[in-house]
């Protein structure tokens, strides 16, 4: 295995590339696999990508590089991802509105009318249990996954209306949610952090500008901050002298990385917490040394991508990446003189008894829910009680 990082654009002669971090080689170039920031993602061995300005959804199998299946989707779709098991893909509109699909059916299992603009980014925590949304309307939701196949009419466990200003990236750490904190950035220049379970904010770092991304380390001791100028601003937690700080570089604990020149769109740090990466509307990707705070590689301008555009990136361990020249079979093509080079699967078509044993796991699957919503109710109210004593 390979860790990679996966690189778009909202250009539309650009493709998504994997990236790997360590030896700068190109290893996979997915054809017309341009989306917005946060806009694709991956479970298992595909990769979903929302298509920018279009209402597509695209999948692919990561031993191609073409295009698997295509699928029109309600309206655009901003932001996507996979819960950790792999099994729902969750994807946040222009609208406001949250879709949830069943990826082995491709089913769409729940619409929310869960913003009122446009969603920025949609997180899951590690257990899978809690889904968390930012939007453009500045608020933070954070939402009982289990009760979206429970309950008709979903209302959020918390609502954070902390920020003043669009919600532009957050970052969440290692664990579950009774456990789990939240990092979130905004254009009103703050970086928050949150209690996920009781969503109340634990602190927060004020800088001078806007804030465009935000990652974690693994251990969640070292946050880094990219801006609307290109800076990215690392702060150690664990040194803080205060709860609330203000940015400062001649503070100990305070550091900046400085080479892009535009804003940054996104940020992640590798699984050894050895390495950042960051991506700028300046079409630059830039591996930097954490400890060293130098760069160790750039990638200017990949493939067709020029100017002004957006790279979104989302570093992740691939198995199957090194593969890609294997054929795997497809059972059919547009007829498009257009599409003439992008290769589809046909749509299913399940027969009623399907449909019953369908129907018969999801009723196991909502009594199973049921019992794992009590179970970690009691579970809370434990960890509360002996916390309080």
């Amino acid at each position: 295995m390979e860790e990679l990082c996966l690189v778009s654009s909202n250009n539309e002669s650009s493709n998504l590339i994997a990236y790997n971090i360590r030896t700068g080689a190109i290893l996979a170039s997915f054809k017309g696999a341009f989306c917005e920031v946060h806009g694709f993602a991956h479970g298992k061995d595909k990769l979903y990508v929302a298509q920018a300005n279009k209402a597509l959804l695209l999948s692919y199998h990561t031993s191609k590089e073409s295009i698997q299946s295509r699928s029109v989707c309600p309206e655009v779709l901003t932001t996507l991802t996979v819960d950790p098991s792999g099994s729902y893909l969750v994807g946040g509109s222009m609208s406001g509105k949250i879709y949830i699909w069943l990826i082995s059916c491709g089913s769409l299992l729940k619409v929310v009318d869960a913003h009122y603009k446009k969603v920025n980014k949609i997180i899951f925590t590690n257990d899978a249990s809690t889904i968390i949304s930012c939007s453009e309307d500045s608020l933070i939701k954070i939402w009982d996954f289990q009760e979206f196949f429970i309950i008709e009419r979903n209302q959020p466990s918390h609502t954070i209306v902390d920020h003043s200003l669009p919600v532009t990236d957050m970052a969440i750490s290692i664990g579950t949610k009774s456990n789990s904190i939240l990092f979130s950035c905004s254009l009103d220049q703050t970086c928050h952090i949150f209690d996920v379970l009781t969503g109340k904010r634990i602190s927060t770092l004020y800088f001078s500008c806007g804030l465009t991304s935000i990652a974690v380390n693994s251990i969640g001791n070292k946050l880094f901050v990219g801006s609307i100028y290109g800076n990215i601003f690392g702060v150690n937690l664990s040194e803080r002298e205060t709860t609330d700080v203000s940015f400062d570089e001649n503070l100990p604990y305070c550091f900046t990385f400085n080479c892009h020149k535009r804003p940054i769109t996104c940020l992640d740090v590798s699984f050894d917490d050895t390495l950042l990466v960051s991506g700028s509307s300046d079409a630059k990707l830039i591996v930097w040394s954490i400890e060293g705070r130098h760069v160790t590689r750039t990638l200017d301008n990949i493939g067709e991508l020029g100017e002004n555009i957006q790279m979104p990136i989302y570093k992740r361990t691939l198995e199957h990446i090194s593969s890609l020249r294997c054929p795997i079979e497809i059972e059919q093509s547009f007829d498009d003189e257009e599409d003439s080079d992008i290769e589809i699967i046909p749509k299913i078509d399940v027969d009623s008894a399907v449909r019953e044993q369908l129907r018969q796991m999801e009723e196991k699957y909502s009594k199973l829910c049921q019992k794992h919503v009590k179970y970690q109710n009691a579970y809370d109210h434990l960890y509360q009680y002996f916390v309080d004593k």
